[in-house]
């Protein structure tokens, strides 16, 4: 089991992948699935905080807009690929700011 402060594109990668599953199924009639959403976009941005903060923040904005209410479907597919866009750089590469695209306010 990794280390609670690692951070583990990978992950990022699973949690996102799961959350969209989830999403699907609270569209399907399990409108309970949406603490699975809740857990998994979570999940995923505990995993990349330490490495990418910006991109942890603009995860952590499409869970709090989702928990707001289940209709603001947070962009999966965008999350996931600028994860693989991270996942695929050098070790020691810096990081893309998160495009704009991804950015959604806050809510508070």
């Amino acid at each position: 089991m990794p280390n609670e402060d690692y951070s583990c594109f990978e992950c990022v990668e699973k949690h996102l992948c799961q959350a969209m599953q989830n999403y699907a199924e609270t569209r399907l009639g399990h409108p309970e699935k949406r603490f699975d959403v809740i857990g998994n976009l979570a999940e995923a941005e505990k995993e990349v905080y330490e490495k990418h903060l910006d991109f942890a923040l603009a995860i952590r904005n499409h869970r709090r807009r989702f928990r707001a209410d289940i209709r603001n479907k947070p962009s999966f597919m965008g999350l996931l690929t600028f994860n693989e866009t991270l996942t695929a750089l050098p070790e020691n590469a810096t990081f893309p700011a998160v495009p704009e695209e991804l950015i959604v306010p806050a809510i508070d």
